[in-house]
């Protein structure tokens, strides 16, 4: 019988144990720098070994999270350091979130972005979690219902690209998050799903949005394949404030960076592989 890791378990129902939390609290001493991976690395590998189950866990000021330590890099990433995760991009979201704005998460995975967003922002804003990947969509749904934002982020099962319909994911079956729509065709280690596609700007459409604040885009390499056909097709008026985009220039087909700095984007460097852009005010 499959084991229930679902909402319907409490919270609390997979809390760490003593040897649990002492892994936890060593990779919260670790420093952020050039050796951050290297020495989670064997914390995150010990974890694994002791933890049959996820974990209930509290992050980021508030966010209950049930956290799986195999499978997912982002999940084990905020199990070990979760005073770095992302810290640089989370700052710069939250000072654009505020009652009413809109937030659209690209690759929610596990809803650590969405839930962050929706916690800051208050129940009058529109959060969109977009996650096609089965496994981390479950999970995302999860996560939303420990936070009670069930009702109130709209998640969509979807992969965005650069047209709708069923397209092809590589499911990465080591790292759910790593998952795909671009992949090499010939590749042996495929694992190949069907999911529903679609465009940002038929999302946008769909939830009938007229201004965006924010986009978060992680999406493996197919960042390009949606960026231009949105700002090709847009108004101007739908165009984001914020733009926090997974660097994925070597798979690239066309250079997102240059595309954005020549619509009038300008480009805040952050010590993170990540890729931040802010529109100016008109």
């Amino acid at each position: 019988m499959t084991p229930d890791f679902g909402p319907t378990v409490p919270y609390g129902t997979f809390a760490p144990n003593l040897l649990q939390r002492g892994l936890m609290r060593m990779g919260r001493m670790i420093a952020g720098g050039r050796y951050e991976r290297k020495m989670a690395r064997p914390l995150r590998s010990a974890l694994k070994r002791v933890s049959p189950t996820p974990l209930d866990v509290t992050v980021l000021g508030g966010q209950r999270m049930r956290l799986h330590v195999q499978g997912n890099s982002c999940e084990k990433r905020m199990l070990i350091i979760p005073h770095l995760f992302d810290r640089y991009e989370l700052r710069i979201l939250s000072r654009v979130l505020h009652p009413g704005c809109t937030v659209i998460d690209i690759g929610a995975n596990v809803g650590i972005y969405s839930i962050f967003a929706a916690l800051r922002a208050g129940p009058d804003a529109k959060v969109i979690a977009v996650e096609p990947h089965p496994v981390a969509l479950e999970r995302l749904r999860c996560n939303l219902a420990l936070n009670d934002l069930s009702d109130v982020v709209a998640v969509e099962p979807l992969a965005l690209g650069d047209h709708a319909g069923t397209v092809q994911l590589n499911a990465n079956r080591r790292n759910i998050g790593s998952s795909s729509i671009v992949f090499d065709e010939n590749a042996r280690e495929n694992n190949l799903i069907e999911v529903t596609g679609d465009t940002l700007q038929g999302l946008c459409a769909k939830h009938g949005l007229t201004a965006i604040d924010a986009i978060k885009l992680d999406v493996e390499g197919a960042e390009d394949l949606i960026l231009f056909p949105f700002f090709d097709a847009a108004p101007r008026a739908l165009w984001p404030q914020l733009l926090l985009i997974e660097n994925s220039e070597e798979t690239w087909r066309q250079d997102c960076q240059a595309m954005l700095l020549g619509k009038g984007y300008r480009r805040k460097k952050i010590p993170s592989r990540n890729l931040v852009f802010w529109r100016p005010a008109a």
